[in-house]
């Protein structure tokens, strides 16, 4: 695989690198686990790219899978760095039984990386363009934040300059970030209002709105009613049904 990297920003860059026998291996192929909980493994976002990978008809396919994640970085330093480590201690001073210690580690590795509770994950092929993966990137944070991410924010998660991503979204919405991140907020507003007992003061907290008047405000722009109109509508419609 041709590959470079641009260093613009300080991380850290990690090339794991498995054969297909390697592979075959960890998904325990063509025979039966020991226990219920390995057979998921087959389930598993990852472990599944990885064994279609496998088949002779996909050598001309030229995909990948973006993974965008739902953890914080002191949760991924904690459950990915430390797998890391130990993976590569294991390399550099092997010992009896270290070979099944490494399958171990990465299979543990590569279940984490391909769990929908860790990572947001997208199945890329290469024609894609780039600048709609990265709106499809945008839209998932967007969507796990209920819109409340600032461009800095974005640009820090993304590695992409804030402005060029403002630009992405104008140009696949006619909005500003701003605006079109109101959408994910004012319809995780309904949802608590239609969903949930929590207050009006209760919402606005958990959406981030220090200010009650301004979420007031963008909410009748959205609905062209109150929060507590909207609230007594679908309390009406959901009797009306009942």
């Amino acid at each position: 695989t041709l590959h470079m990297e641009e260093f613009l920003t300080e991380y850290t860059n990690i090339f794991l690198l498995l054969s297909a026998d390697f592979i075959r291996q960890l998904l325990n192929y063509n025979h039966p686990f020991l226990f219920s909980e390995e057979q998921e493994l087959r389930n598993n976002k990852l472990f599944t790219f990885l064994n279609s990978n496998l088949n002779e008809d996909h050598e001309d396919t030229r995909d990948f899978l973006d993974m965008v994640p739902l953890i914080s970085r002191s949760q991924q330093k904690d459950m990915i760095h430390d797998l890391f480590e130990q993976i590569i201690r294991a390399i550099l001073f092997p010992y009896p039984g270290a070979s099944y210690r490494i399958m171990e580690l990465i299979v543990r590795l590569l279940t984490i990386l391909g769990s929908a509770e860790y990572y947001e994950t997208s199945h890329v092929y290469v024609n894609t363009r780039n600048e709609s993966l990265l709106f499809s990137r945008i839209n998932q944070l967007l969507k796990q934040r209920n819109g409340r991410i600032t461009n800095a924010e974005l640009s820090e998660l993304l590695s992409y300059d804030g402005s060029y991503l403002g630009k992405i979204v104008r140009r696949h919405t006619g909005k500003s970030l701003f605006e079109y991140s109101m959408e994910f907020t004012m319809q995780a507003a309904a949802d608590m209002l239609r969903n949930t007992d929590l207050s009006i003061s209760e919402v606005c907290e958990k959406l981030h709105f220090s200010n009650r008047t301004h979420f007031y405000k963008i909410f009748r722009n959205f609905y062209n009613m109150t929060p507590n109109q909207f609230r007594g509508l679908c309390c009406s419609q959901q009797h009306r049904f009942s």
